[in-house]
């Protein structure tokens, strides 16, 4: 998976028609930061009203996404991964990226817990935020 983060500034009709300036951030599974930028464009058309500008585009390092259709915000976890070196004989210890979905904090860290219970490595999380992101798009 290559996961790019696209923040994208334009107008688009606000609260009582009036045109209001937004930035939004997009997350985007897709190729090239090319493919990212055409795809968060084509979601965003419909709503946009004059000029478009991405304004950030950058590349994160994902472990696992938890989507669910019932939750409106992304929540970004970091997770301690411990798996056992035999060679050498002790633990190694990983910090990965997790995205969550969920409707509140609580909502997502359950959805974290009941995702990292069937996992078959040891796992620790270690924060989990809310963040920005509307939406996660993926290149059909």
């Amino acid at each position: 998976m290559n996961f790019f983060e696209v923040k994208v500034k334009y107008e688009r009709p606000g609260e009582e028609g009036r045109q209001q300036k937004v930035v939004e951030t997009y997350l985007v599974d897709t190729l090239t930061f090319a493919n990212a930028e055409e795809r968060v464009t084509e979601e965003i058309k419909p709503f946009l009203q004059g000029e478009m500008e991405v304004v950030n585009i950058k590349k994160i390092r994902v472990a696992d996404v938890v989507d669910a259709e019932d939750a409106d915000r992304w929540y970004k976890s970091k997770i301690d991964i411990v798996t056992f070196d035999e060679e050498h004989v002790k633990e190694k210890h990983t910090a990965n990226l997790m995205l969550v979905k969920g409707s509140d904090l609580a909502d997502a860290l359950q959805r974290l817990v009941k995702e990292l219970a069937g996992w078959q490595t040891e796992t620790t999380i270690l924060n989990i935020a809310e963040t920005p992101i509307m939406d996660l798009l993926r290149n059909e």
